[in-house]
């Protein structure tokens, strides 16, 4: 018997409010939220309050069985930011569940994600980025967090840390940064195992990033942000560190842009602060993109291809590759945008291929949108096909529709379906904006 679940997830307020008091001028925002789940949470609630000038709150409570426990806070977070004409520098405070991006995300993991064949690779994002969470945001320990346009330092509730010293301009920055992250690999109650116990504890992680931005009058551009660091080997200290390298470039000749990146481990087996060993010893992506704008409209065509050499354990350790190829087109014209993906991966390990496509089409009318979408998956052992289809309202008052359904098949047989809804309602005035939202989904 297949099993239902079924998830609510319902917004209920959004306030913006102009508030004015003795001189001084604030933009508000109050969101609220309740959540239910069948689950992981049977219910929860949220609020947030936003000063988009000098301060920012979120609480979000969930309930196990509709039981409230006032010591399991499960997302919360504030920020204050103090201005330069109050202090000798700008600086922002912030704690709470909070998340962290930038190079912390490296420090934690240094290899190289896989984009789409027309994205917009970020760079110029020097030092660790603290954030406040999320309604939605896994749950995540508690920390302390201050920033400054040339320090970033953190605090956590485990008792590590984080820190960067960083110096941005529009077309340079460099950073410093470094953290530690407490992991282990427990003992194994059988006497045989592939993997080597080590104890769980503190082990410290650290690197450097050099990027930079130019232009000449030729209406050409080239971009690169160059970054190499260390993690420490629980088998051998910081003096045995797992050593590794990156760059992404990226290159501009009018509308022909051409991305860049490069990866290497000096020690493919390192094991990351989150206790995992993906053995990647190489890794190399090309993406080049033209955007060219026949009779008033714009096509964007894109290629991306990458190879992840990897290191097959246990030993004998072998190499093997991981092939992706990508392509993309986008389309548009008057208020139509037609968008089609397709991929396709291989691997040497296991000898087998997968391939994807997707095909969107969006259109907008003077009061309200349309966008529509499908795809498909092919894999040895499975096969899913996925369909979308959205409306979405324009003005004071507007509400927005989208259904998402997909079918999985394994070894050609049925498997199971899986149908969303999410709605929601916007109305705006002249100083507040009310907004709603209702998710339904259920599986079969």
């Amino acid at each position: 018997m297949k099993k239902h679940s079924i998830f609510l997830f319902l917004s209920i307020l959004n306030l913006t409010m102009l508030n004015t008091v003795k001189g001084f001028a604030g933009n508000y925002e109050m969101d609220f939220y309740a959540s239910a789940a069948e689950k992981k949470a049977d219910s929860g609630v949220g609020f947030r309050l936003k000063d988009k000038a000098d301060i920012s709150a979120i609480f979000s409570q969930e309930f196990k069985n509709f039981k409230y426990n006032p010591y399991d806070v499960q997302r919360y977070g504030a920020l204050l930011r103090i201005k330069k004409e109050h202090f000798f520098c700008d600086m922002t405070l912030y704690a709470g569940t909070l998340r962290y991006g930038g190079s912390y995300s490296r420090l934690k993991n240094p290899s190289l994600a896989s984009p789409s064949a027309l994205s917009t690779v970020s760079f110029l994002q020097a030092g660790i980025k603290p954030a406040l969470p999320s309604f939605t945001s896994s749950k995540r320990q508690e920390s302390a967090a201050i920033k400054t346009p040339v320090f970033t330092g953190s605090y956590f509730e485990d008792g590590t840390h984080s820190w960067s010293i960083q110096k941005s301009t529009p077309h340079f920055s460099i950073a410093i940064s470094g953290a530690e992250f407490i992991y282990g690999r427990k003992l194994p109650k059988s006497w045989f195992t592939k993997e080597r116990f080590f104890a769980e504890k503190k082990y410290s992680s650290y690197d450097a990033e050099l990027c930079f931005t130019t232009k000449t009058k030729a209406n050409t551009e080239l971009t690169s942000c160059n970054a190499a660091g260390i993690i420490e080997n629980p088998f051998g200290g910081i003096e045995k560190s797992f050593a590794w390298a990156r760059t992404q470039d990226s290159f501009r000749i009018s509308n022909l842009f051409i991305q860049t990146s490069l990866f290497h481990a000096w020690t493919p087996l390192m094991i990351l602060p989150s206790g995992s060993k993906p053995g990647i010893k190489n890794q190399f992506i090309l993406n080049p993109k033209l955007v060219i704008h026949p009779f008033d409209t714009t096509l964007k065509v894109g290629i991306l291809l990458q190879k992840n050499e990897k290191v097959k354990t246990p030993f004998p350790y072998n190499n093997y590759g991981e092939y992706t190829l990508k392509s993309q087109l986008a389309y548009s014209f008057n208020r139509t945008k037609i968008d089609i993906q397709c991929s396709t991966s291989y691997s040497e390990k296991t000898g087998k291929a997968s391939y994807r496509s997707k095909l969107s089409a969006f259109y907008e009318f003077n009061n309200f949108s349309l966008k529509s979408s499908a795809g498909a998956t092919f894999s040895p052992e499975r096969t899913t096909f996925t369909f979308s289809q959205s409306i979405a309202g324009n003005g004071a008052f507007s509400a927005s529709v989208k259904l998402n359904s997909s079918i999985i098949y394994k070894e050609g047989f049925y498997d199971s379906s899986k149908l969303s809804c999410n709605a929601s309602m916007i109305f705006t005035t002249a100083h507040t904006k009310w907004q709603g939202k209702i998710n339904l989904t259920t599986s079969f």
